[in-house]
């Protein structure tokens, strides 16, 4: 009965190997923020004479993962399988205001946060919203960015910024698609916004 036993256990777990072994796993798709280039007129830009360091933003557990995230009109929850930013929103919206900050020219120099430089004005930013919203057909983006002296402590300037994109259809390359786009919005907003006197 032993021996029985032990034959049909083989058997079942040979089943199950080649079960795995025959099924395919479709490979991952890996997504960043697209930025296509902005004109910035110099003429009309407000000059900082400063070095400006850009914070690490603030934003809630599931957006410090790489999942893209979507939300039903059942307001359930979920991430497209298969589908994952390149890395987390919180890093890419930091490495998408250093990069376009630097080419802006407004400051003296931009750096990341952690750098040992001496800086005289701070960037902190906050994700409030960065959703695929599957019953709007819609990306969904709210960030607060906030601009703070650091000599002094105060508040130099802070504003809201919103976006809903269309998504063509509901699967994550059309929402990374819609996600680019507010994020290009946002740049062109950034600079508008910290060059206005």
């Amino acid at each position: 009965m032993l021996k029985f036993r032990q034959v049909i256990g083989s058997l079942g777990l040979a089943s199950i190997f080649s079960g795995c072994i025959g099924t395919t796993v479709p490979p991952m798709n890996n997504y960043t923020f697209k930025c296509d280039d902005i004109k910035v007129e110099t003429a009309k830009q407000k000059q900082y004479n400063k070095v400006l360091k850009i914070s690490l933003p603030n934003t809630s557990s599931a957006l410090t993962r790489r999942d893209i995230i979507f939300r039903t009109n059942e307001g359930k929850i979920g991430s497209y399988a298969y589908s994952q930013w390149i890395d987390t929103p919180a890093d890419l919206l930091q490495n998408m205001l250093l990069r376009t900050l630097t080419a802006s020219s407004l400051f003296k120099a931009v750096v990341r946060s952690a750098s040992n430089v001496e800086s005289g004005l701070l960037l902190e930013s906050e994700i409030l919203q960065f959703v695929h919203k599957v019953d709007k057909n819609s990306v969904e983006v709210q960030i607060v960015l906030t601009l703070v002296d650091q000599n002094s402590g105060k508040l130099v300037r802070a504003k809201l910024f919103t976006y809903s994109i269309n998504v063509a259809t509901s699967n994550a390359k059309n929402a990374v698609e819609a996600f680019n786009s507010a994020m290009n919005e946002l740049r062109s907003d950034v600079i508008v916004w910290l060059s206005d006197s």
